[in-house]
């Protein structure tokens, strides 16, 4: 089924949405990038963008504020390992079992709705 282009009001509307939950999804899309592997904050960003298929995207200020707030919450840590080639320190972070529980709990509760049939057949509709 082929959806309608968005009238201008409509993309306003979207755009806004967007950033709002844009905000609020940053620290579980940390989460779940550092989920199965430590990386350090360019591969996190990369890892968002492809978890998100190119839909959402920040800037490294943004995902470097809400991984000090995640290690503030003792859900992540962090280790400095050399660069290769460089030998320059970067931070590689990685989830703390804090970390994994709350994920889990997150995941299976305020985003539970991503499982509903409703949410899967609208999320999967193609242009």
């Amino acid at each position: 089924m082929s959806m309608p282009e968005l009238t201008s009001y409509e993309a306003v509307v979207a755009t806004s949405w967007k950033e709002t939950c844009k905000k609020a999804a940053l620290m579980t899309l940390i989460l779940l990038t550092l989920h199965d592997e430590p990386a350090w904050s360019s591969q996190i960003t990369a890892s968002i963008a492809d978890l998100t298929n190119g839909n959402l995207e920040f800037d490294q200020q943004s995902v470097h504020r809400a991984l000090r707030r995640l290690e503030e919450h003792n859900l992540l840590i962090h280790k400095q390992e050399p660069a290769p080639g460089t030998g320059a320190k970067r931070k590689v972070y990685e989830l703390t079992q804090s970390g994994e529980r709350v994920l889990r709990e997150h995941l299976t509760t305020t985003m539970s709705y991503t499982r509903h049939p409703t949410f899967q057949r609208l999320s999967t509709m193609s242009d």
